[in-house]
């Protein structure tokens, strides 16, 4: 059958496709392995982008793992808004780094706080329950520490400079008003699409320089536009490729450690009706969305168990018999 059916609506004029046939085929492959291996805790779905960085094409698109398959297959996950996760929380530090002159090695207390909503006070809480005290920006991030992030955004000015930055970098989902979300927009209160957050993933590896997924080879790349400092999207790389910094969270020898520099970050909805694993090196962006399309929660499989080993395997076949850069 057709191996990208999900792509087959939009592209009839002719054109020709980016996606790379082998490595759509081995995408697919790893994509219902790992898929079929944790069935039983309740996941049905997942969807997969691979991008190629420096020219935005769309290498590998899996929109499902199964289309003709019983739990809604036709859907294309990879467009379908879907729960954020901690995955936004790169983009909230990467504002730090840029407008408040700080660095991975600043501080940020990760203690007991009431912040003010349009809903009443929200007090948010750590995925382990725990406040960890005084914390370095990269410990938070590589830890995925929730008030920390919800800290910072409040410190770069609140919700609002985070919903725009988003916006210019092409999630198309934040359809309400930046004080709507508030400070949960951090740690996952919006949804997005796992090809708009790729690509926005892809603009930190080309440390800033933003253009749009692109599915045909015709007309040329383009220059970009500069969203974010270099300086900045180097630290976010630097803190997200740090296997020691996630080792507490995590474990030393977790799924994300590869073999080669890089990049990656993890997220899982609160109740665990999604999770996300993106991530890059200097070629290559990789988002993996992992889930069910009726909604139902998934039983306690969170981005490392779900979508991790997927991202993983992708990552590896990328750079089998290459030099990964980083």
């Amino acid at each position: 059958g057709n191996p990208i059916p999900h792509l087959t609506h939009d592209f009839r004029e002719g054109g020709r496709l980016t996606i790379d046939g082998k490595l759509q085929a081995r995408t697919f492959e790893i994509l219902q392995e790992e898929l079929a291996g944790i069935e039983d805790s309740n996941v049905q779905q997942g969807a997969l982008v691979v991008i190629h960085n420096s020219t935005g094409e769309v290498l590998a698109f899996h929109g499902s793992s199964d289309f003709l398959g019983a739990h809604g297959g036709q859907i294309n996950g990879a467009l379908a808004p879907r729960s954020a996760g901690s995955s936004l929380k790169p983009f909230t530090y990467a504002l730090a780094f840029q407008n408040q002159a700080l660095f991975p090695g600043s501080i940020i207390a990760d203690i007991p706080t009431n912040y003010q909503t349009e809903e009443g006070l929200d007090a948010p809480k750590n995925f382990d329950r725990r406040h960890h005290g005084p914390v370095s920006i990269r410990q938070a991030l590589g830890e995925s520490l929730n008030v920390a992030a919800m800290r910072m955004l409040n410190q770069v000015g609140g919700p609002e400079p985070l919903h725009r930055l988003l916006g210019e970098l092409g999630l198309t989902t934040l359809t309400r008003e930046a004080a709507e979300y508030g400070l949960g927009l951090t740690i996952g209160n919006a949804e997005v699409s796992l090809l708009e957050l790729t690509n926005a993933y892809a603009t930190l590896a080309r440390l800033g320089k933003s253009w749009p997924p692109r599915f045909t080879m015709d007309g040329e790349t383009g220059v970009g536009e500069s969203l974010l400092t270099p300086e900045a999207c180097y630290l976010i790389a630097n803190v997200l490729a740090d296997n020691a910094a996630r080792s507490s969270a995590f474990g030393v020898d977790s799924v994300l450690r590869l073999p080669f520099p890089c990049a990656v970050k993890t997220g899982t909805s609160s109740d665990f009706r999604d999770n996300w694993c993106l991530g890059f090196t200097g070629e290559f962006t990789v988002g993996v969305w992992v889930g069910n399309f009726d909604n139902s929660p998934m039983a306690g499989i969170s981005g490392v168990t779900g979508a991790g080993p997927i991202f993983r395997r992708t990552m590896l076949a990328l750079h089998e018999g290459r030099e990964a850069v980083f």
